[in-house]
């Protein structure tokens, strides 16, 4: 019978719904996360009155519907990971904080490996960089050790940044530092790997491992988002500029410079773009003028559910990252009805052509090709492509979905387990 531990790591995760559809489907036996709002915690909370604060807030934001006495709270390494998290804060840099959070991934490893010994699951699903020493317990015990990684293989990573988004020669690594040095010898102790796209599973192969060992399953949108976007969504008209959107943080690997610059080169067609989320430093300093340019409005962090209505506005939806794992920003632009531009490297499932387009990670020439396509483009055409997108997001890629691919992912792992037996 199957049986299965989940383990999550810190703050709010895609295995926090795994385990809620686990649950669902009778196979959960305990779920490891840190900080998690137990009854007693939401208590204690609500009598000091700290749920108007913006960390608190995010800690509630982490339960799911699970039994509690499934759930185990590991307390020490949240505090450690949230003394981390203030380090950085304060010296705007890793350099401190990465030795701090190696020492709390290596706590939660060994705090997991007690729960680990004493379950009767024949599964782990742990979350990369947060196994250590419980994946050696689960496998003691003839457990099967599924390690959940959520971006393209540390090995390659940084180089594709440093690249423009190619992949290194087969087998080549590029620079790790401290943190992707662990999260790779954490990957190396599972029997099997579930990644979220296509793409993150290609940088494995890359990386030396066999097809068969590296699992897909693309993540879904939960009901909660869904039932935010408005039903009558609220798009451009035609005597207004087309609607452009970046959400995310606008840095270096997620093609900031790139959008930047393509943007322009754009000086005979209106548009009109709105950034949400953070902006690195780096491109504050080197495009300032950009974006204090009336055309550009610069929207800061929302919350999620605010993100669903800020998205059934735009357009066009586009992110040129170099590396992601699978990048979960499409799937909700997509479902709230949005033309997308983007690039194979964003690990999603945009068709070019049909979902939106495809362009080459790095290339500026080919990113504004792909945006004065669209600016020109009918308003009908667009909107028909996104509400394509939409009907395909509420099809097919739904937590529900999500669940049951990952039902099938642990059947297989368990029969290629006995096969291997015999």
């Amino acid at each position: 019978m199957m049986k299965v531990i989940i383990s999550n790591g810190h703050f709010k995760f895609i295995l926090g719904p795994a385990a809620e559809e686990a649950n669902y489907r009778k196979i959960l036996v305990d779920f490891i996360t840190a900080g998690y709002p137990t009854r007693k915690v939401k208590k204690l909370i609500s009598f000091l009155g700290l749920s108007r604060f913006g960390g608190v807030k995010r800690l509630l934001n982490r339960e799911e519907l699970i039994p509690e006495a499934l759930v185990h709270p590991l307390w020490f390494p949240e505090l450690i990971i949230q003394t981390g998290v203030i380090i950085r804060n304060i010296t705007k840099t890793t350099k401190y904080s990465e030795w701090v959070n190696d020492i709390a991934l290596r706590l939660y490893g060994s705090q997991a490996s007690q729960i680990v010994e004493n379950s009767k699951a024949n599964i782990y699903h742990y979350r990369s960089g947060y196994g250590h020493n419980s994946v050696k317990v689960a496998k003691q015990k003839g457990m099967v050790a599924l390690c959940d990684h959520s971006i393209a293989h540390p090995a390659v990573l940084q180089y594709l940044i440093n690249n423009q988004g190619r992949l290194p020669v087969n087998g080549e690594a590029g620079p790790m530092n401290k943190f992707w040095s662990n999260v790779l010898s954490d990957i190396n102790q599972a029997d099997e790997v579930l990644v979220n796209s296509d793409f993150v599973k290609e940088t494995f192969i890359n990386q030396g491992w066999e097809p068969g060992r590296v699992h897909v399953v693309y993540t879904g949108l939960d009901k909660e988002f869904l039932h935010a976007i408005p039903e009558c969504a609220s798009k451009s008209v035609a005597k207004e500029s087309i609607k452009l959107m970046f959400a995310g943080e606008l840095g270096a690997r997620k093609g900031g410079e790139i959008l930047i610059r393509a943007l322009q080169k754009i000086t005979d067609l209106p548009w009109q773009l709105e950034i949400i989320g953070s902006i690195t430093p780096a491109i504050k300093e080197q495009f300032d003028t950009f974006l204090s340019d009336n055309r550009v409005t610069v929207s800061g962090f929302l919350p999620r559910l605010d993100l669903a209505k800020y998205m059934s506005k735009a357009d066009i939806f586009i992110f040129p990252s170099l590396a992601e794992g699978s990048a979960r920003v499409i799937f909700m632009a997509m479902v709230c009805g949005c033309y997308v531009i983007t690039t194979p490297n964003s690990g999603s499932i945009i068709k070019d052509g049909f979902h939106g387009a495809l362009v080459s990670p790095g290339s500026v020439d080919e990113l504004e090709k792909a945006i004065r396509q669209s600016l020109i483009m009918e308003r009908e055409t667009i909107s028909n492509i996104g509400r394509t997108n939409s009907e395909l997001i509420r099809t097919d890629y739904t937590q529900d979905q999500y669940g049951e691919n990952i039902f099938n992912v642990y059947e297989n792992v368990l029969m290629q387990a006995d096969d291997s037996d015999d």
